[in-house]
């Protein structure tokens, strides 16, 4: 599993504004490289020159792409160099803690003509602070839906037989996950994210799993709760899992994956698309009060609606942010300096091969 280049996501808004894991990705790696200065169009030059160069190897590289929609890069990284690139622009803004000794630094301050961006100093400004506007605003459509998605679970699992739930974790634990050698460790990545182009679900991962236990689950109440039972478990045992929580709601886990195991398990509801192949499908009604759920239905088919109709306010506002910061990168490309900017992509290159002195 993850033979191959797969793409994920490691930020974006939830309920509590943006909520980034990009200081855990950089600890993943023993030589993580910051790209700082510019933005997106100048450090994903880089971003991409090093992914180019690890797929050149036949290497399989993790690609973190922004959530703020489109193809743009925010990391890529190489487990088999133990290398990262991350844009450490904000919001994500990874620190380097021992520069040079840990830490490669790569700066794009030098790749742009100062005199062509302090031309255009007000209008950058102006468009930086339009497009925090329309972030800000989408955060706020994200936390009301997310506040409705968590009423709609609480009420669920009151009708739900969590014991029962936890049985069926360790069953499926012992018929999935055996014992492995050396310590279990986990990792954090998301497949979905409310991007500028709407709820994006990302299936690479998927797609490269043999084994695929899919939980059929509407509200989330019973597979959040088989899954981190499932967490626990592959750590206790030895496992290195990549675990998947939802976007909006961090403390929910959506997902968790077992590379060495080609093993996924995964929630399935109107939220996730539906997956190919063969899988295994385990609906979690069976964990639930039928009764209970029925007296509830009227606030729940409300609760749905209303959440997905604020998150749709939420892709809209996320559209416009990204419309300004489009407006920001053209004025930041025509201010490139392409000589500078060239010989850092080799500099990229030559870090992605593993040469790490600059």
């Amino acid at each position: 599993m993850l033979a191959k280049a797969t793409s994920f996501f490691l930020g974006g808004l939830s309920c509590g504004g943006y909520r980034g894991y990009f200081d855990e990705f950089v600890r993943e790696y023993k030589t993580p490289v910051l790209i700082e200065g510019g933005f997106s169009t100048g450090a994903g030059k880089l971003l991409r020159a090093a992914a180019r160069e690890w797929e050149r190897q036949g290497l399989a590289p993790h690609n973190i792409l922004c959530s703020s929609g489109g193809d743009r890069l925010d990391a890529v990284g190489c487990d088999a160099l133990g290398l990262c690139f991350v844009n450490a622009t904000s919001p994500h803004a990874p620190r380097a803690e021992l520069p040079s000794a840990v830490e490669r630094v790569l700066p794009l301050y030098d790749a742009y003509d100062a005199a062509v961006l302090g031309e255009q100093k007000e209008t950058l400004a102006e468009l930086r602070r339009f497009g925090a506007d329309a972030v800000r605003r989408a955060g706020r459509y994200v936390t009301a839906a997310a506040s409705l998605m968590r009423e709609t679970e609480q009420a669920i699992a009151v009708c739900t037989d969590l014991d029962k739930a936890r049985a069926f974790a360790g069953a499926l634990s012992r018929r999935y996950l055996p014992m492995a050698g050396g310590p279990g460790a986990r990792r954090i990545r998301l497949l979905s994210a409310v991007t500028g182009n709407g709820p994006c679900f990302l299936s690479d991962a998927l797609c490269q799993a043999e084994t695929l236990v899919i939980l059929e689950d509407e509200y989330g109440a019973a597979s959040d709760c088989i899954l981190h039972v499932l967490a626990d478990e592959a750590l206790a045992k030895g496992h290195r899992v990549i675990a998947c929580p939802c976007a909006v709601r961090p403390g929910h886990l959506d997902h968790l994956l077992l590379p060495k195991l080609s093993c996924a398990f995964v929630t399935a509801n109107r939220f996730h698309e539906e997956y190919s192949g063969n899988p295994r499908r385990i609906h979690c009604t069976r964990f639930s009060e039928k009764s209970g759920i029925r007296a509830r239905k009227t606030r729940i088919r409300f609760n749905r609606k209303m959440a997905q109709e604020l998150l749709s306010q939420a892709t809209d506002a996320l559209s416009e942010a990204g419309a300004y910061q489009a407006a920001v990168d053209d004025i930041y490309a025509q201010a490139e300096l392409c000589d500078r900017m060239d010989a850092l992509c080799r500099r990229a290159e030559n870090l992605a091969r593993g040469e790490t002195g600059l």
